[in-house]
């Protein structure tokens, strides 16, 4: 079976593979940057929501994307939305 990441991403450098290890490459804010990402707001929504500039926004998904080794907004959504899935699974079982 082909995960969503590996559809939408050639190949992700060095992936996080808990929870844990994804969201300790990241500032409490890009954590925030990146939820509301992956909830499908815009720059805009997301600076509104967060109370800073579309620029912040940008910078701040710029060095999120960076910290992560994705190359896009979809390629970062899916890894945050499959890790956070994978630990619930965990979880649960």
């Amino acid at each position: 079976m082909v995960t969503l990441a590996k559809k939408h991403h050639r190949k992700i450098i060095n992936p996080p593979t808990t929870a844990e290890e994804l969201t300790a490459r990241l500032t409490n804010r890009q954590q925030e940057v990146l939820s509301l990402l992956t909830g499908g707001s815009s720059n805009k929504e997301i600076a509104i929501t967060l109370g800073i500039t579309p620029t912040t926004v940008k910078s701040h998904v710029a060095r999120l994307l960076h910290s992560l080794g994705v190359s896009s907004r979809v390629e970062a959504a899916v890894l945050w939305t499959e890790t956070i899935s994978r630990e619930g699974m965990k979880k649960t079982a």
